[in-house]
């Protein structure tokens, strides 16, 4: 499968380790974190515009929460998979339990943003 967000993060492990190599404890660990959330980040941005594009079309919702939704279970689910999970969600491989973390985010968030479009009242 050719995925942008496979190549983005060999390129950025490999300057990862190579700056690593090169760096002290501190500036090691300042690498490592910076790796760590622009990879969070890239996981994100990548899995919330793939919930977007396979949302299905007649949900009842407008596109703004569409991508809403989708925005925050991408989010979500970033603090729930593992490093041992991103190979299968690279791939497109999606195992049961990996299907359950993505369907409780989005009922998660689906939720959050039906109750903040009620308590949010709209003005004329």
């Amino acid at each position: 499968m050719n995925c942008p967000m496979n190549k983005t993060i060999l390129s950025l492990t490999l300057s990862t380790i190579f700056l690593l190599f090169g760096c002290g404890d501190k500036e090691q660990a300042q690498t490592a974190g910076s790796f760590k959330q622009h990879i969070r980040s890239t996981f994100i941005e990548t899995a919330a515009e793939k919930c977007v594009e396979n949302a299905p079309q007649q949900n009842g919702l407008p596109k703004d929460k569409i991508r809403q939704v989708c925005a925050c279970a991408a989010d979500k689910l970033a603090d729930s998979v593992s490093a041992e999970d991103l190979p299968d969600i690279l791939a497109g491989n999606i195992n049961p339990k990996l299907a359950d973390k993505i369907s409780t985010a989005t009922l998660v968030c689906l939720k959050e943003t039906r109750r903040s479009a009620i308590q949010t009242p709209t003005t004329k």
